[in-house]
């Protein structure tokens, strides 16, 4: 497994650890509970949609395969679409790897060299177009 002392992704597994009351280790070990698996879905999402981190490192962070980062982005990207507590709390989530990318001047994809303050904006546009392709591909149930 990878080192964790990554700050942004550590950064966001902490807080959603803490969001939904779960332990960190937790969230990278193996229990299957709805609250843990749910925090680690969304772990996945953030890490690959706000710091626009591969599924195959935020497998080798997260110590799981590739395809189980991606079916765990998907999974996320359609409850948010009918879960607005859950679209909350992923947006927390987001806004918390935002600022400490931003921190250690790691610009998410698409915010290189623009300071602006409408940041969370621009990663929201974007996340809806890769939302978008992602349930294009094939819808979960």
């Amino acid at each position: 497994m990878t080192t964790l002392d990554d700050t942004p992704f550590r950064a966001v597994l902490v807080h959603a650890a803490k969001i939904w009351s779960v332990d960190p280790d937790d969230v990278i070990g193996d229990r299957r509970l709805s609250e843990i698996a749910t925090t680690r879905h969304v772990v996945m999402y953030v890490a690959a949609t706000v710091l626009q981190y591969s599924s195959l490192h935020v497998g080798r962070l997260m110590n799981r395969h590739h395809s189980s980062v991606r079916g765990g982005i998907e999974k996320i990207a359609y409850r948010m679409k009918r879960n607005k507590t859950l679209l909350a709390r992923v947006n927390a989530v987001s806004a918390t790897a935002l600022e400490v990318a931003n921190e250690r001047s790691e610009r998410p994809l698409g915010l290189r060299g623009d300071a602006s303050p409408d940041a969370l904006g621009k990663i929201l546009r974007l996340r809806a177009r890769r939302e978008a392709r992602i349930l294009a591909r094939k819808p979960y149930r």
